[in-house]
């Protein structure tokens, strides 16, 4: 075992030399912070002892012995990939430990620290789940106003004030609505739109048609065309520019079209040409942006980046029941200034698509996931969400 002492102004820069070092699979043995005037410098206050779990081992003699029976090897090797995932699991808990300690100041209640684990556990990067939980120990004191209720409450004042929620698309009078779900490759785009097309029709009686512009995967167009017959909806498919005009005049008597556009990678421009070239050609245009919840701030800001130019009007937040939590989804929403309105929970169609509201989303920032349920299905706001007739996502295969 390799062990070194690493010493810095902060812990942050220390870690990241650790893990410079050593990699990711250092362990931290010791963390304190040292006495002005330790180690040589008044600057180098936080020291950590780390190790690197297995030396490099020397090269080995070849072996002339006789391979041993496979099957005698698997349980041994299965219980070390065990404990290896166990030793993995640990070191992230305590690298999160040593950020929390760094970050979090002292002083806070109970109620604002779990605040911070849970935002941090989410997604959320540290400055922005410390200036949440900030805002929470100001307003909650200590002792016996630390309650879930009062928590919810104070988070639920800020995201309405910072974030925003649309509710579901409301009809317009007098003109016909086109939306399209824009955003990177494998967010859940087709599926969502479906979704959505299932609420307005089935539930609400809207006359709704859809248009999709995403040629590159045959069997999305498939898919799409197959949900659209089951529900008797319209559907056109547009290749280029030129077609669009006369596909719109198709669905001229749709209040409601969805347009589902092809998954774009948003660092390919030439790809992002094509799709301005056909975004282009429709008029009056809603472009709704169609972000995972599984996604990082750092890959969620850089799509929100490139697909600013299209102006998106507000969020979708896709696979909500893959993810660990909306901590990095509210952060880029409230830096973007753009509203939330609906999120996935499923692949059902329609069923697993909720209206997501301040309430419901303060109740998934202050507590852990491993209770979540989704608005509209066991939780205590019932009612908050849409509904619809059941359409058979089996029909698809």
């Amino acid at each position: 075992m390799q062990v070194r002492t690493f010493t810095g102004r902060s812990m942050g820069e220390v870690l990241d030399a650790v893990r410079a070092a050593f990699g990711p699979d250092a362990v931290i043995l010791e963390s304190r912070k040292l006495p002005l005037g330790e180690r040589g410098t008044p600057d180098q206050a936080i020291l950590v002892r780390a190790a690197l779990e297995r030396d490099t081992p020397a090269a080995a003699e070849p072996s002339t012995a006789e391979p041993r029976d496979f099957q005698m090897r698997a349980p041994i090797r299965d219980e070390v990939q065990g404990l290896r995932e166990e030793v993995h699991g640990l070191r992230g808990l305590l690298f999160q430990a040593l950020d929390m300690n760094e970050r979090q100041p002292t002083g806070w209640p109970a109620a604002a620290a779990k605040l911070y684990a849970n935002l941090r556990a989410q997604g959320m990067t540290a400055p922005e789940a410390r200036q949440w939980s900030a805002t929470v120990a100001a307003a909650v004191p200590k002792g016996k106003g630390e309650t879930r209720s009062l928590v919810r409450s104070v988070i639920q004042r800020l995201l309405q004030r910072d974030v925003g929620f649309t509710g579901g698309i409301a009809p317009q009078a007098n003109r016909q609505q086109r939306i399209a779900l824009i955003g990177a490759t494998g967010v859940g785009k087709t599926t969502t739109l479906a979704k959505l097309a299932a609420a307005a029709a089935l539930r609400e009686g809207r006359r709704v048609g859809v248009l999709t512009v995403d040629t590159f995967r045959i069997a999305a167009v498939e898919q799409l065309r197959i949900y659209c017959g089951i529900m008797g909806l319209p559907m056109e498919v547009v290749r280029a520019p030129a077609e669009v005009a006369p596909a719109l005049m198709r669905l001229a008597d749709a209040d409601l079209v969805l347009i589902d556009t092809a998954g774009r990678s948003p660092r390919n421009e030439e790809q992002m040409a094509e799709l301005d070239a056909l975004l282009g050609a429709i008029p009056e245009i809603d472009a709704h942006l169609v972000l995972p919840a599984t996604h990082t701030v750092r890959t969620l800001t850089d799509v929100l980046r490139r697909f600013e130019r299209y102006g998106p009007s507000r969020i979708i937040v896709s696979k909500l029941d893959e993810s660990e939590g909306l901590g990095g989804v509210v952060e880029v929403a409230r830096r973007a200034k753009l509203p939330l309105s609906y999120a996935t929970t499923g692949q059902g169609v329609p069923d697993d698509i909720d209206v997501l509201t301040a309430r419901f989303v303060a109740g998934e920032l202050a507590d852990s996931n491993k209770d979540r349920v989704t608005p509209s299905r066991n939780n205590p706001w019932k009612g908050e969400a849409v509904t619809a007739a059941k359409v058979s996502s089996e029909a698809v295969g």
